[in-house]
């Protein structure tokens, strides 16, 4: 038994593992930046603001008499606070108007959204930019359709 509960702690010890829990926290972490990227680049080329950007999960966590920093990483550039948050399982990328907070109805958030002229002015450009994709769209579904009707004969039916 003693034998055992010595391999058993020594395992902790092996640099491997802690190597090979580096690499998987390393790789995760890699997926979810370039998944809140895919977020974060969509918002912007669509002239949304995005207040904050962060990988891992920036909540405060008080233990006790022990308060935790929120983020191991915070840097404010422009108009996007960017960060490493403490809890590593996901991120987020929060954009004007989002609020995580439940409590406060919509009637609450659409006043905030009427206040801001940066938000007006960008939905205006949002609506141009899918009324043209839509009329793209259509023109390409016209032209597939004029395709496939100029190529395709109807068959003379037996009598």
């Amino acid at each position: 038994m003693g034998l055992y509960l010595i391999a058993t702690q020594s395992m902790w010890l092996d640099p491997q593992l802690w190597v090979s829990v580096f690499k998987a926290m390393f790789g995760l972490g890699f997926v979810i930046f370039v998944h809140e990227l895919g977020h974060f680049l969509v918002a912007k080329m669509c002239g949304v603001k995005c207040e904050k950007f962060y990988v891992g999960f920036d909540v405060p966590i008080k233990i006790g008499p022990l308060k935790l920093p929120a983020a191991l990483f915070r840097k404010q550039w422009g108009e996007t606070e960017y960060g490493i948050g403490i809890i590593p399982l996901g991120g987020y990328v929060k954009m004007l108007g989002q609020d995580g907070n439940p409590a406060r109805g919509r009637h609450s958030l659409q006043l905030e959204m009427n206040k801001s002229l940066y938000l007006d002015s960008n939905n205006e450009k949002i609506e141009k930019k899918f009324n043209k994709l839509k009329s793209d769209l259509e023109n390409l579904v016209g032209e597939m359709r004029d395709s496939l009707t100029t190529h395709i004969t109807p068959m003379a039916a037996d009598e």
